[in-house]
């Protein structure tokens, strides 16, 4: 299975669940809760969870929304001005498509494509193998 090479980050106020609807309804898919996406403070020990949804489409591409803040803890600090990550393993012109009609909502303040860089695609790898 291939790895993206961008992502989408989401710039919006709204709740997790409001996101979610809107984006099945504007994508045409049917993101649902999944487990959480966790992560480990390397000096704790402490896990982090972050909200997590998922869809698989019929091509049997994944698709993920995850909250990039969760507990005073940011799973991608360079992007910290983000409140959540939209993943798939879909095409580059796919992604643009996503991304043009995550423009439309009017629940999102903005949507960008932005590269990969090591700490996401780490993240991306753990999600993708499953």
């Amino acid at each position: 299975m291939s790895l993206p090479e961008n992502f989408i980050g989401i710039a919006s106020f709204a709740p997790a669940l409001k996101l979610v609807w809107a984006i099945n309804n504007d994508l045409g898919i049917s993101l649902s809760k999944t487990l959480d996406f966790q992560i480990s403070n390397k000096k704790t020990g402490q896990k982090t969870p972050f909200t997590t949804f998922a869809y698989t489409d019929d091509l049997n591409k994944k698709h993920y929304l995850i909250a990039n803040k969760s507990k005073g803890v940011t799973l991608l600090p360079k992007i910290k001005t983000i409140d959540f990550i939209y993943i798939s393993n879909t095409s580059g012109d796919k992604l643009q498509e996503i991304n043009k009609n995550l423009h439309q909502s009017e629940i999102i303040r903005g949507s960008f494509i932005l590269p990969l860089d090591n700490k996401s695609t780490k993240l991306l790898i753990s999600l993708f193998e499953e």
